[in-house]
């Protein structure tokens, strides 16, 4: 995070374009460290730019949900804030969202 002050806090959010990456943007404005998930590299290039750690990975899958947090923790300790902000529809993906 070049020169803004981290304050400690960290979040995670799923769907990292559109809503998602205002809340990324809003976060990091805020001293934030903030990973953002997203299935495009297109949409994941835009966390990057916002400042955040990008992630590729799919919220309608566990496994990947749970590499998610593990990645998130790591990078900016544990996890104050989890935001599902993922499309509800498109595709044939199945899962828990």
């Amino acid at each position: 995070m070049s020169d803004r002050q981290r304050d400690g806090s960290s979040a995670l959010v799923f769907g990292a374009r559109n809503l998602g990456l205002a809340v990324i943007e809003a976060l990091i404005d805020r001293g934030w460290g903030v990973a953002g998930v997203a299935r495009s590299d297109a949409t994941l290039e835009g966390v990057t730019a916002a400042g955040g750690l990008a992630l590729h990975a799919d919220v309608t899958d566990q496994a990947s949900v749970r590499g998610a947090l593990e990645q998130a923790a790591a990078a900016h300790g544990p996890v104050d804030l989890v935001l599902n902000a993922a499309s509800a529809y498109g595709g044939t993906r199945s899962g828990p969202f």
